[in-house]
């Protein structure tokens, strides 16, 4: 259950930080690690 809502959370602020990952993943290969980690970072941040 905390897995689906964490899931949703990332979806739902994914859209905030679109704009700052997809600066990041244009350089890189691993475009979706660096994805996941802006978005715990994000989530550590709060």
């Amino acid at each position: 259950m905390r897995l689906l809502f964490d899931a949703r959370r990332l979806a739902a602020e994914s859209a905030n930080g679109a704009t700052n990952a997809s600066l990041h993943s244009a350089r890189s290969p691993n475009r979706r690690i660096l994805l996941v980690n802006f978005e715990f970072t994000d989530h550590s941040a709060k």
